[in-house]
């Protein structure tokens, strides 16, 4: 009898432990756990789901405090984007001359303009140091819309990112050795000038520079992203509306550049002389071959090209390699900052948290516009069963920084597991649920 009853009590045991949870540990075992393991304010704070909310004062403060932490880091990212920018420019778009690359966005048309008052090959120096100031100038309606439309911290972090350019470039010019007149770091592309060679500007040199300039454009733009900046110009209107819309708005970025690129190349291609147009295809003293270029067949006189022959080197011009390494400029450079800062692409965030009402507070003061999914879990956490939430969101990668920051604020000790994601496929309304 007494045998019996110890095999009761023993079976009675383990029957009370496996219904007390999966992991054969007693309520009460859990409530004596060692402070070894877990500190008594841990095992309350992971143990249930929190239903407090975190009031919009303690989340502006802990906003702020989160970003500031970071301050040094983010405009180092500026900082290095703004001379890399300033690098790409001065020393291999600038140096192609006013017949080389053309930039793209609100850049393309500081650059024609510039081209379009000095366009000599003797005054590169103002003409680039001009378009620096028209580049700022142009941007500065934009700066306004930027301010009242996308925020003041990102418009303030890219009207330094601008200056900073602008003062880089004005720094560098005037240093002996290392200044964009005298430091080639491929060729020195203005040199260039072989008449035997028929249209001595189109050297595969072109599109190395092209290449070597979207490279670190494409970083520089990467970085000022990570930043929490952006370039100005156009990147102003895009963000935005990237926002307002929660669409993917990088194939009508790229358009706009290229619609951009086309336009002011048509322009300028319209404006070179009989003279620009001779020394683009013959070098720039054709002068003393004008008998050469006539057995050629090709009609000239001492001013340049004569009757059709300016048309059709005109259209050859327009279609030629200026056009198509410009066009290289511009997909080197997307490559690379969707290498660094796929920015118009979207992630989705899976968090694991027991504070999902305080995430929720968080992302509502954000502004975060898409729909929160929640679902009850079970965290099965070091041999606990632990209550939790799942929150499932996605965001632009544009306003990644963002909604991060207010999740991290809202509950510290959430895990955030971030997908990429190819898009989003929904028309979301409340009304139809």
């Amino acid at each position: 009898m007494e045998k019996r009853k110890m095999v009761n009590d023993e079976e009675n045991r383990l029957k009370q432990e496996r219904n007390s949870n999966n992991s054969g540990i007693s309520p009460d075992n859990i409530k004596s756990k060692k402070a070894e393991n877990y500190s008594k304010e841990k095992i309350n704070e992971r143990k249930t789901r929190s239903r407090e909310r975190i009031s919009r004062t303690e989340f502006n403060l802990r906003f702020k405090a989160y970003f500031k932490s970071r301050l040094f880091r983010d405009y180092g990212y500026i900082i290095f984007a703004a001379f890399l920018g300033m690098a790409s420019y001065d020393y291999f778009i600038a140096s192609t001359t006013s017949n080389g690359i053309t930039p793209s966005g609100i850049g393309a048309i500081a650059r024609g303009i510039a081209i379009g008052i000095w366009p000599e090959k003797n005054e590169l120096q103002i003409q680039t140091s001009m378009y620096w100031v028209f580049y700022f100038v142009f941007n500065v309606p934009l700066f306004i819309f930027g301010v009242i439309k996308v925020g003041i911290r990102f418009s303030f972090r890219t009207i330094v990112y601008i200056a900073l350019q602008n003062g880089f470039h004005f720094t560098f010019a005037y240093i002996p050795v290392i200044n964009p007149q005298e430091l080639f770091f491929i060729v020195n592309y203005s040199s260039l000038n072989f008449f035997t060679n028929y249209g001595g500007m189109y050297q595969i040199w072109l599109f190395v520079f092209a290449a070597v300039a979207g490279i670190l454009n494409g970083i520089a733009y990467g970085l000022v992203y990570k930043g929490g900046a952006s370039t100005a110009g156009t990147d102003f209107v895009f963000a935005y509306y990237s926002a307002k819309k929660k669409i993917s708005i990088a194939n009508y970025n790229r358009i706009v550049n290229y619609i951009i690129i086309v336009a002011m190349l048509a322009i300028h291609t319209t404006l070179l002389s009989r003279s620009e147009i001779t020394s683009i295809y013959f070098g720039k003293d054709w002068a003393a071959h004008i008998d050469q270029i006539k057995e050629l067949g090709f009609k000239i006189d001492e001013g340049g090209l004569i009757g059709g022959d300016i048309a059709t080197h005109k259209i050859k011009y327009f279609f030629g390699p200026a056009l198509f390494a410009s066009y290289l400029f511009v997909v080197v450079q997307t490559i690379a900052i969707d290498i660094i800062f796929p920015k118009f692409k979207y992630r989705s965030l899976m968090v694991i948290t027991s504070k999902g009402d305080a995430i929720v507070s968080g992302l509502q003061y954000v502004h975060y516009p898409n729909d929160i999914v929640r679902i009850p879990a079970r965290d099965h956490y070091e041999g606990n069963d632990i209550n939790n939430e799942v929150i499932i969101v996605s965001t632009s990668v544009l306003e990644y920084k963002k909604i991060k920051a207010a999740i991290v604020v809202s509950d510290p000790d959430a895990k955030i597991l971030s997908y990429k994601l190819d898009k989003i496929i929904a028309n979301y309304k409340v009304d139809k649920y």
